[in-house]
């Protein structure tokens, strides 16, 4: 349950997340085919998750039987976005930015049902729960932002006549996303530290081997990934495209270290960092 639900978390909003950042790029910056990349490594990433988790699996038959919940909601939204992106890759529709903007936003809605139902073992107290569908929402953007540029970089290897401004532009989102993550990530520290009962839970299990975590989360999967993509974007405004898709790519790798961490923290604990 532990490694098959963080693995859910990591890769069904990483699919879920790859997909809005299309709409930074106009139709012929990179060009289709790197829409078809993208939209159908999205699709048969969020298909494969709900088929290969147990929970997530059982939530899609639930759903389909009528129980309508938050969290088997989530599961038929991300069918309807593994779906609907497969489809817009195979037909590259005319109407891109419609297909993207509606695709991405069902994706974003699935993840923030999914961030507010599954709140761990012992949820914030208080007004608190509400971060936990903004932790979903902010670590699908930084994954999903992350390697659309990681991925834009190397578009440079095969044509590099193509203009910068498109991965300056990727790369300064990337950048606002591991903010908008890192805030997030320490307000919900923060919640927790000062609101939590002790009463409410035995804590002292709960967070037996989480702290490890937690400091190599906050560190590892913010604070490092934060700097680097000063570099990536200082690197891409001097047209390095090489060097800013190698410390992209180390980057990236960080993050996604650092989600996974975060997920297994927030099934031991409750606390959506």
């Amino acid at each position: 349950m532990l490694v098959s639900r963080s693995l859910f978390l990591l890769v069904a909003h990483f699919s879920a997340g790859l997909i809005l950042p299309l709409l930074l790029l106009a139709r012929d910056e990179f060009g289709p085919t790197f829409d078809r990349l993208v939209l159908a490594t999205a699709g048969l990433l969020v298909l494969g998750a709900v088929w290969f988790e147990p929970t997530a699996r059982e939530g899609a038959a639930a759903f389909f039987r009528g129980e309508w919940g938050g969290g088997n909601l989530a599961t038929f939204l991300f069918l309807v976005v593994g779906g609907a992106s497969l489809l817009a890759a195979a037909y590259s529709p005319r109407s891109r930015e419609v297909w993207i903007g509606a695709i991405g936003g069902v994706a974003m809605v699935a993840v923030a049902l999914d961030g507010a139902a599954f709140t761990g073992p012992v949820p914030l107290p208080g007004l608190g729960w509400i971060l936990h569908p903004f932790s979903a929402f902010s670590g699908a953007l930084v994954l999903g932002t992350g390697w659309v540029a990681m991925l834009g970089g190397h578009w440079y290897l095969v044509n590099p006549t193509l203009p910068i401004e498109p991965l300056v532009r990727l790369s300064r989102v990337a950048h606002g996303a591991i903010v908008l993550r890192g805030v997030v990530a320490v307000g919900a520290v923060a919640w927790w530290w000062f609101f939590f009962d002790p009463a409410a839970a035995n804590w002292g299990e709960l967070l037996d081997g989480v702290n490890t975590f937690l400091l190599g989360r906050l560190l590892l999967g913010i604070a490092l990934p934060f700097g680097g993509l000063f570099l990536v974007v200082a690197a891409a405004r001097i047209r390095s495209t090489q060097s800013a898709t190698g410390i992209m790519y180390f980057t990236f790798l960080f993050v996604l270290a650092g989600e996974l961490m975060a997920g297994y923290v927030l099934i031991r604990s409750g606390i959506p960092i």
